[in-house]
């Protein structure tokens, strides 16, 4: 059988993606992977700021990129920046992008910005912690629990902006 054709579900080639981002990138012994059966603070931190993309508005954000799709290929590859003797190419990456902030500019501005308050958060709690451990794990524990609560308000507060796509 040609290895080529094995069809293989989510769950065993995201399994797959990880091991291999897992051989990559954590090189380094921890209690949590020998020990503990867990995910770092690191880690979890990061599984909650990807599953805003990967769960909570995937959908809406795939409508969404295929609205910015359709608009660029109507509004930017016009025959006047496409002629052969004169191709007008930063024309056209102008107008992608002006597309990109017409449709999803709000979105992108509001993310980054609740983003940057829990990192702004974060690092005053370290900075007032000073050299205490116990301290600074609470941080570190409070900045997880921020970037779960940041994709609920980042959720609905796409669903008011973008009410067509929702």
């Amino acid at each position: 059988m040609n290895p080529g054709s094995y069809r293989l579900s989510r769950q065993v080639l995201q399994q797959m993606i990880d091991q291999e981002y897992d051989e990559l990138f954590n090189q380094n012994e921890t209690i949590y992977n020998t020990q503990v059966q867990g995910q770092s603070y690191s880690q979890q931190s990061q599984r909650n700021i990807d599953e805003l993309f990967t769960t909570t508005l995937s959908e809406p954000l795939k409508k969404m990129h295929a609205s910015y799709l359709r608009s660029v290929a109507k509004n930017c590859y016009q025959e006047k920046h496409l002629d052969d003797h004169f191709p007008n190419l930063q024309q056209v990456e102008l107008c992608r992008e002006l597309e990109r902030q017409k449709i999803m500019g709000k979105f992108e501005k509001y993310h980054a910005l609740a983003r940057d308050s829990s990192k702004f958060k974060y690092q005053d709690c370290i900075f007032a912690a000073n050299n205490n451990l116990n301290r600074a794990i609470a941080c570190i524990e409070e900045y997880v629990d921020n970037t779960k609560n940041d994709n609920n308000i980042i959720a609905a507060q796409f669903k008011i902006d973008y009410p067509n796509f929702a």
